[in-house]
């Protein structure tokens, strides 16, 4: 355990950002397995335009590294373009 006050409260947060940090990390990886799972162009496009956003905030909030995002969402657009309509 933590004796110093700044070390207490460097605790504190810590829990707070890991909560925060796991959350989103979850919005995140079941956007990707619905547009895995989705059949239909629409239904790829209509997942995608809420997890582009989802990817780029955590992005910036720096849960994932930048070059993830921009992986994933090559990938995910990818797989949009490639399904039939």
């Amino acid at each position: 355990m933590p004796i110093l006050k700044a070390s207490i409260n460097d605790v504190r947060l810590t829990k707070r950002r890991t909560l925060r940090n796991t959350a989103n990390m979850s919005k995140i990886k079941t956007y990707i397995k619905k547009i895995e799972k989705a059949k239909t162009k629409d239904e790829i496009g209509k997942l995608l335009k809420k997890a582009i956003p989802l990817l780029d905030k955590a992005a910036r909030k720096n849960v994932i590294h930048k070059n993830r995002a921009a992986r994933l969402k090559s990938r995910l657009s990818l797989k949009m373009a490639r399904t039939a309509a």
